[in-house]
């Protein structure tokens, strides 16, 4: 009666411990990401900031202009 969970779970298992492994592979590889990015200049990360958030205004504002046009 257990003999075929047995056997799924047997064949499921390296399925499963490559799944595993992969995603510790992803996590160390976007660990060392975070690390690169702190470890960065913050200043010129913070001014691209501001120029992202400026852009986005300038589009809301072009946005909103096309809007009252129409």
């Amino acid at each position: 009666m257990l003999e075929p969970i047995k056997k799924s779970t047997e064949e499921l298992l390296p399925t499963l411990e490559k799944e595993y492994i992969d995603i510790l592979k992803e996590l160390e590889h976007e660990q060392e990401e975070v690390r690169q990015i702190e470890a960065s200049d913050q200043g010129y990360l913070n001014d691209l900031k501001v120029s992202i958030a400026e852009q986005k205004y300038a589009h809301v504002l072009i946005f909103e202009n096309l809007l009252n046009v129409f």
